[in-house]
C-alpha cells in the first residue's frame, strides 16, 4: 500500500496513535481535531483498509481504544519523512 493514498487527515490520526497506543476514541476526536461522527467514518474507512483495528472495553460497550495493525504502522513509517518534510517546510516559512 503506498502511503501516498492515505489522506492528510488519516496521517495525522495515525500518528497520534502511534504515539498513544490503545488511544480511546474519544480522545482521539480531541487529538485530530475532528468531530465524533467524522472521526467515526475515518476510522471506519482505515479500519476496512487494515490500518487501525479498534477494540471494545470488554466492561463497557461505550469505550473503544484505537492502535496501529503492523500494516498502518509499515505505512506510517514510509510516510513519516515526507511528513516531517513537509511540516519543516511549512514551518519554516512561517519563521521568515
Amino acid at each position: 500500500m503506498n502511503y501516498r493514498s492515505s489522506p492528510k487527515p488519516q496521517y495525522a490520526v495515525m500518528r497520534v496513535i502511534a504515539e498513544h497506543p490503545g488511544i480511546e476514541q474519544v480522545d482521539l476526536t480531541e487529538a485530530a481535531v475532528s468531530t465524533k461522527a467524522t472521526l467515526a467514518e475515518m476510522l471506519s474507512r482505515m479500519e476496512n483498509r487494515g490500518l487501525v483495528k479498534r477494540e471494545n472495553d470488554p466492561l463497557d460497550k461505550r469505550r473503544r481504544f484505537v492502535y496501529l495493525t503492523v500494516q498502518g504502522q509499515t505505512l506510517l513509517a514510509a510516510a513519516i519523512p515526507l511528513g516531517d518534510r513537509v511540516d519543516d517546510e511549512f514551518l519554516g516559512r512561517l519563521e521568515r
